[in-house]
């Protein structure tokens, strides 16, 4: 299986969305593409995700409070079932280890 590829159900290589061939992904990819490409861990994807929920607060928040607010989106992210199951479903068919 190639960069730019996912496992289907069968363990069938399919393409993955905004990857060429070459396991590159578009400028001005979004977190997810970057993710499934494999140039983003899924905590760096976790955290970006928790920055990007997180960003309209800036300024309204003190740095301290949003800090911990991104602190504990980051670890429901990684540790509630359901929200870590949608994580593996924007994985696009990564292995677990694959996505770590």
């Amino acid at each position: 299986m190639s960069g730019h590829e996912a496992e289907d159900d069968e363990g069938v290589g399919v393409p993955i969305p905004g990857v060429d061939e070459s396991g590159v992904v578009a400028s001005g990819s979004s977190e997810a593409e970057l993710f499934r490409a494999g140039k983003l861990s899924r905590e760096e994807f976790i955290a970006k995700s928790a920055e990007r929920a997180t960003s309209h607060l800036e300024g309204v928040l003190s740095a301290s409070r949003l800090e911990d607010m991104r602190a504990v989106l980051r670890a429901q992210l990684d540790r509630d079932p359901t929200l870590a199951g949608l994580i593996e479903t924007v994985a696009g068919g990564m292995s677990s280890a694959d996505s770590k």
